[in-house]
């Protein structure tokens, strides 16, 4: 008689299920971390973005980039973005 062993998978972020929904609903420590690293990173550049703009619009002459209250919008969100989400 032959026995066939099976075995014990323990879950952990590969093994779970896959999909979108199944990353923003776990608890799981490590995908948890993928998704802070990576929110982390988009909002460097989005903030890295905002700064550019600035700087560019300062080369122009007399606000030719950007309008006043734009510039200082883009001022506004690059200091809550680089304070707060980065």
């Amino acid at each position: 008689m032959i026995q066939t062993v099976q075995a014990h998978v323990e879950k952990n972020y590969l093994t779970e299920k896959q999909g979108v929904l199944s990353w923003f609903f776990s608890t799981d420590h490590k995908r948890i971390a993928i998704l802070y690293t990576g929110s982390i990173t988009a909002f460097f550049f989005l903030g890295g973005f905002f700064a550019l703009l600035m700087r560019l619009n300062l080369l122009t002459p007399r606000d030719q980039l950007l309008s006043p209250e734009t510039y200082n919008k883009m001022f506004t969100m690059h200091g809550i973005i680089m304070v707060w989400f980065s």
